[in-house]
């Protein structure tokens, strides 16, 4: 009979492993369930703050080079140049016009250059 099993759909293995940590949770002490629960609300509430970007390998190199110099998190450097660089673009000391090129994107219809 062994031969007999049908492998699950994914998403039907997914249902049933959500269902066992949610009977596996439940039968914790609640001090523990509510550690948990407010793990998961500091965690969503980072996510709010995240944001993807596509950054050339250089500058991602560079970003991580000055974190590992000054010791601090890689996205705080990206975060105080990121700050600094929009001052200066509010301040008009630098042209986005200027580093537009055409873009082939059916979404956008420019693409920045920069260095």
């Amino acid at each position: 009979m062994s031969g007999n099993f049908v492998a699950l759909d994914p998403a039907v293995a997914d249902l049933i492993g959500a269902g066992n940590a949610r009977r596996d949770e439940a039968r914790q002490p609640v001090a523990d369930r509510q550690r948990k629960q407010r793990e998961r609300e500091r965690t969503k509430a980072r996510e709010r703050n995240r944001v993807m970007l596509d950054l050339p390998l250089r500058i991602t190199e560079r970003l991580t080079a000055l974190g590992e110099l000054h010791r601090v998190p890689v996205s705080q450097v990206a975060g105080l140049l990121l700050a600094e660089g929009l001052a200066r673009l509010e301040g008009g000391e630098i042209d986005i016009e200027a580093a537009k090129r055409a873009s082939n994107s059916p979404k956008y219809d420019w693409n920045l250059e920069y260095q």
